[in-house]
């Protein structure tokens, strides 16, 4: 059998595809009942974000690889095609492209969000009937919102993690007995971060008294927040909200702290390596799913064996990871529901249909319905004991009250 591929550029990308991260297709498809279903993922492997995008890859691949060694579903094997954007819109919509060639019911991925913008224009400009779903880590609110068949989330919007960190705040301001909240925004320079913005202003604006008093943007690849972090500190805010990855942490938070802004700051997606890196009592995350470290959540243990099992133990790390991780979840009880004989159409619906997900503690309650295509709308809370060493979770996890176009 014949072997399509695309060209790779660069070394970064001949590693990955000599390490099994990237998936050629093989030649012919079908959704009848003999031949395997055909799962899309287009991520970011070696580009900017390709620390996130991988460990989301090889979450997927485990649990695919799991059912698979476990007899398929419904009698099927699951075929995984997974291609690398590189973080390049551009890139992401021919890959949308190639893979609805493959026949794909779904494409996965695009954990920065312009590469989302750059696919679904594409998919809205093909048949319905045939056009793979897309099943995002998150993307703007006007994408997702109001529902449609073609666009799910199995990522936290950023709206949603805006509103939940607010959320936090409110709780620590009771704390300190702070009434008249100043909010100060750190966030990364991406497409959606203007919803993200929009969202902690709103959300702010619930409690009578509080005010954002600055917004610094600081770029995706970050080595220095210097004029940002004085911004904010002449602003003398009670609470920073703040939006990066694990890399933009270890930068920004030393930076404001060296420019004398020693308030609690609240992250997203923040795995434990960041809290024991910055060793910092007053940085607080919000993360839609466990990270594999958090090994004294049962199905968190279970999850790294099948890793370990399925030769993805490398980048079964952070919280990407457990997010491709459950994805899989969803597929493949999408794919139960489905059918041997599954159009993306039909697909569409089986999701809709997963109005509980059991993941057993890897996420807060999850699941889909009609009216809203995003798996979750809880977010846990952790923060870092210092006294301890140890990253600890601060429950309940929250419910975001952001309300969506229906």
């Amino acid at each position: 059998m014949q072997l399509r591929c695309r060209n790779w550029l660069g070394i970064g990308g001949a590693l990955l595809l000599a390490s099994g991260l990237i998936a050629c297709s093989s030649g012919g498809h079908g959704s009848g009942s003999s031949s395997p279903y055909v799962i899309g993922m287009d991520e970011d492997l070696s580009g900017v974000l390709g620390f996130q995008g991988a460990p989301d890859l090889a979450g997927v691949r485990t649990y695919i690889d799991y059912v698979n060694a476990h007899g398929g579903v419904n009698g099927k094997q699951i075929k995984l095609i997974a291609l690398d954007n590189a973080s390049n819109p551009a890139t992401g919509a021919s890959d949308y492209t190639q893979l609805a060639n493959d026949k794909a019911l779904v494409v996965l991925g695009f954990v920065n969000s312009a590469t989302l913008v750059g696919a679904e224009p594409i998919a809205q400009a093909m048949p319905v009937a045939t056009r793979p779903v897309l099943l995002s880590l998150g993307g703007p609110t006007n994408i997702l919102y109001p529902p449609s068949e073609l666009n799910f989330s199995y990522g936290l919007l950023q709206q949603d993690e805006a509103d939940e960190m607010v959320s936090v705040l409110h709780e620590l301001a009771m704390q300190k007995s702070i009434t008249n909240a100043k909010i100060a925004i750190l966030a990364a320079n991406a497409a959606s971060t203007s919803d993200f913005i929009a969202q902690v202003k709103t959300s702010v604006s619930h409690y009578p008294g509080w005010k954002v008093v600055d917004t610094q943007l600081m770029p995706i690849a970050v080595t220095d927040v210097t004029a940002q972090a004085l911004s904010i500190a002449q602003a003398k805010p009670d609470f920073v909200v703040m939006l990066h990855n694990d890399s933009g942490a270890a930068v920004a938070v030393p930076g404001l702290r060296r420019a004398g802004v020693t308030v609690p700051i609240v992250n997203a997606h923040v795995p434990p390596t960041s809290f024991t890196k910055l060793d910092d009592p007053n940085y607080y995350g919000v993360d839609g799913y466990a990270d594999p470290l958090l090994t004294n959540i049962p199905a968190v243990r279970t999850m790294n064996s099948q890793a370990r099992t399925y030769g993805q133990s490398k980048n079964a790390v952070g919280e990407y990871f457990t997010t491709g991780y459950v994805a899989g979840m969803a597929i493949q009880k999408a794919l139960q529901a489905c059918g041997a004989n599954c159009s993306p159409q039909q697909f569409s619906k089986a999701l809709e249909s997963i109005h509980q997900l059991n993941d057993n503690n890897l996420s807060g309650p999850a699941g889909f319905t009609s009216s809203d295509h995003e798996l979750l709308s809880y977010g846990l809370v952790f923060k870092f004991n210092t006294a301890t060493h140890q990253v600890v979770s601060v429950p309940p996890a929250i419910k975001t009250q952001v309300t969506y176009p229906k």
